[in-house]
């Protein structure tokens, strides 16, 4: 609260570049990682100028880490360790179940009438590590 009455906003922004050879089956963007420490500081630098760190900004060169996660990503309102487990791993700690936790612990399921149709919407999200 105090950062809003003094006017200072914090933000972020993922900046793209185009995707590399690993990433493009899923999409044509990814986010620019910087491949080690000294080109963090130089990106960071208030003293250097953009046109010298603009060569910073490419498709990441190596191998990325690249796995299946949860739908509950899908969501601003979740948060935590669960976003970002592989879905395998997910499944076997509750899945969906441990989402809502108590909540429905003791709620009784309905069967569904023989009028009711049932859809289901899976959405597939990847979580991008390196390594």
């Amino acid at each position: 609260d105090d950062d809003r009455d003094s006017g200072v906003l914090y933000s972020y922004t993922i900046v793209t570049v185009d995707a590399n050879a690993q990433v493009r089956e899923l999409h044509d963007r990814m986010p620019a990682i910087l491949v080690d420490d000294a080109a963090v500081r130089q990106w960071l630098s208030p003293s250097v100028p953009f046109d010298d760190v603009r060569h910073l900004l490419r498709p990441y060169p190596a191998t990325l880490d690249m796995y299946e996660v949860p739908p509950l990503v899908n969501s601003r309102k979740n948060d935590g360790e669960k976003c970002i487990m592989p879905i395998a791993q997910w499944r076997k700690v509750g899945g969906i179940a441990s989402f809502f936790g108590a909540a429905t612990a003791g709620a009784k399921r309905a069967s569904p009438s023989p009028a009711t149709t049932t859809t289901t919407t899976t959405t597939t999200t990847t979580t991008i590590n390196s390594s």
